[in-house]
This record gives C-alpha cells, structure tokens and sequence, in this order.
C-alpha cells in the first residue's frame, strides 16, 4: 500500500469556509484568515491515506500531535479525537506597530503594550498598527498509524495563515483597555 497522507478538507467554525488540500505538496494548505482580538478561531486536521487507485482514500485510523509551534498568541493545539487535531482560539495582539500612551498614577506619560500589567490612570493617546495584515505560518509534527496499512509514521505540517486588524476590533480592544484604567 501507498504511504501517501494527505490532509483532509479544514474544518472551521461558522465564520469560516473549508479549504481544499493539493495532495502533492502538504505545506501547501492555508487555514482562512483570523481577526487580532476579535472571535474564536477553529481548525480542524485530519489526515487520510492512499488505500487503493489514485484519488482513493480512506482516514488514518489514529493520528497523535507530536508537536505544535504556534505563531499565533492565543492559539492552542489538542488531540480532538483519534482522527483529528484541532487549532483554536482568538489571535491577540498579533499586528505590530501600534501603541498607547498611558498616564500613570505619578502624572506621568509612558508608552506602554496593550497587554500592560502596570496600574494606570488613563490612556491618552493610541496609535493603530500601520500595517493591517500578516502572514503567519503554523507548524506541526503529527504521528499517523494506520496498523492495517503497516503505516507509523511522524508526518511535519506547514500551515499558512493570514491576521487581519479592523479598525473596529481595535476601536473595541481600546475601549475595553480604557475600562482596566483608574479614571
């Protein structure tokens, strides 16, 4: 039998639309695009196997996550079942460049991330990011048995992704922040 594995279809939530994998090339799939700081992202994997002609497949009896590099702050990867690994979470403060200027409890002005844990009183600036939109690349290793098909296999997984910011989204995470202040 072919040791050929090829990534099935993604699976996402209701803001999102399955991806067709290319057979040929695994690192060739992209999950659909996230939002920074806004919604729950939701990726399926499932890996299946050659099991007869060309265009004949049939699922990998049990696939386990190895490892997951994630690039994405706020993304995990878990064993969902024996035929799937699942991605999900919300992307946060994943787009570069832009800043808040906080007054402290000193009357002091600093410029701080949006994730500060230090106490203030206010924000009186903020600056959106100047670029809108990354690509981010997820990598995997995934161990695939299939002890019908004499398969045991470590198989690595490239999958590309792109972050996008709008500006409600981060109209929305200045408002919460502006909350977390004393005045």
């Amino acid at each position: 039998m072919s040791e050929e594995l090829v990534p099935a279809p993604v699976v996402t939530s209701s803001t999102t639309i399955p991806v067709t994998e290319d057979p040929v090339e695994p690192s060739g799939n992209v999950f659909v695009s996230a939002y920074d700081n806004n919604g729950v992202f939701i990726g399926n994997i499932q890996y299946k196997i050659q099991t007869g002609g060309p265009g004949s497949y049939g699922p990998a009896l049990i696939i386990e996550l190895v490892s997951y590099d994630s690039p994405v702050n706020g993304f995990t990867a878990l064993e969902f079942d024996d035929y799937t690994i699942r991605i999900s979470g919300t992307a946060l403060n994943m787009i570069p460049g832009g800043f808040y200027k906080f007054l402290l409890p000193d009357k002091t002005v600093k410029t701080l991330p949006a994730d500060t844990q230090e106490d203030f009183d206010t924000i009186i600036e903020w600056s959106p990011p100047p670029i809108k939109v990354i690509e981010v690349t997820h990598t995997l290793q995934i161990r695939v048995i299939d002890p019908v098909n004499l398969i045991d296999a470590i198989m690595p997984l490239n999958i590309t992704q792109e972050i996008y910011w709008k500006y409600e989204f981060g109209l929305q995470s200045f408002r919460d922040l502006l909350q977390k202040g004393r005045l």
